[in-house]
């Protein structure tokens, strides 16, 4: 289904309340949101079970008083998975039986205000909850993922954990626990990228904990496998040896090819350093110099000025009047003749 919704105290549920065995749940859904309770406190959920009946019903229906049924198996494949309001996922067994096991694949999980995913007995051994999150797990306000052994003699259960990143807020009490009373604690393992806000301590604690200790037994095994990245993997050997800054440059342009430098720009700077940038427009000098050789060949053909080879001209110093009353200039003084006077 696209979505599923379980709230105040709507529940999937498989149980048994006799010899026989509770059924399996399998759900497939891309968004399942689980939120609430009921007024007399009973969770949303999902819920896999072996629970005691009342004597009032035992005796209606011939039910024995002792519970010997196992509790079914529930998985949950879905890509985001939201629990909080008190509302949980869990298989329980209230008798001596183990408490069953819980599988969730999903892509996120959020446990937030009281959220519970959890695999608990009354006196046999603590369930399994094997979880699976392809990105984060987050655990908000007084969440928590439990593998328990209530009483009696029984072990706690065992938590396998893989998730890209594992959060909680260290003041808010949000736990991973797989505790016994009777006897031996559970086995928590967890393997991410990164846990943050979660500390391993033998008890629990008003902050947030992981915890798989025993009243009377001995305490369980935590192993946290942390898949830190290694940066240097990532890195580039450079090589050591200088380089002949001589061996880089280039040679001269050679003259009248096609070789060019082009430099471009605004063709100017800010009047100020607040005043914006006036557009793109840039000035680029791309003249072909190939046609400087056709332009002097062009010049070389064209017709030559001619001389001629005459006589300097020089100063006239006197002149005379001919016969016709012409003027002729002379370079040399000629006196005029004065009248005669009788």
């Amino acid at each position: 289904t696209p979505q599923l919704r379980l709230l105040d105290g709507g529940i999937i549920s498989s149980s048994t309340g006799a010899s026989g065995d509770a059924g399996k749940i399998n759900i497939n859904a891309a968004e399942i949101f689980i939120s609430g309770t009921t007024p007399d406190q009973f969770p949303s959920g999902v819920e896999g079970s072996a629970a005691v009946f009342n004597a009032d019903i035992q005796q209606a229906f011939f039910i024995p008083p002792e519970l010997t049924g196992s509790t079914g198996e529930v998985t949950i494949n879905t890509d985001q998975l939201t629990i909080q309001d008190g509302g949980q996922v869990r298989v329980r067994h209230q008798g001596i039986g183990d408490a069953g096991s819980l599988t969730i694949n999903a892509d996120a999980i959020l446990l937030a205000q009281g959220g519970q995913i959890n695999a608990t007995t009354a006196s046999g051994a603590g369930g399994g909850i094997v979880l699976n999150v392809e990105k984060l797990l987050l655990l908000r306000q007084g969440s928590s993922i439990t593998a328990e052994a209530l009483g009696g003699s029984g072990n706690g259960g065992n938590i396998e954990l893989k998730a890209q990143q594992v959060v909680a807020i260290p003041t808010e009490n949000s736990d991973i626990v797989a505790n016994a009373v009777g006897g031996n604690g559970g086995n928590i393992n967890i393997n991410s990228e990164g846990i943050f806000g979660l500390q391993v301590r033998e008890q629990l604690t008003p902050l947030s904990d992981i915890t798989a200790s025993s009243q009377s037994g001995i305490s369980g095994t935590i192993n946290l496998n942390i898949l830190n990245f290694n940066p240097s993997q990532s890195l580039v050997e450079l090589p050591s040896n200088l380089v002949d800054a001589s061996e880089q440059i280039t040679a001269d342009c050679s003259a009248k090819t096609s070789n060019r430098f082009v430099v471009t720009g605004r063709g100017g700077i800010p009047d100020n350093p607040t005043e914006y940038l006036r557009g793109n427009a840039v000035w680029q000098d791309t003249r072909n110099l190939s046609r400087v050789n056709q332009s002097v060949e062009s010049i070389s053909n064209y017709p030559q000025p001619t001389t001629n080879n005459q006589s300097q001209l020089v100063e006239a110093k006197g002149w005379f009047m001919d016969e016709d009353g012409t003027v002729i200039l002379t370079a040399e003084y000629v006196p005029k003749e004065l009248p005669r006077v009788c």
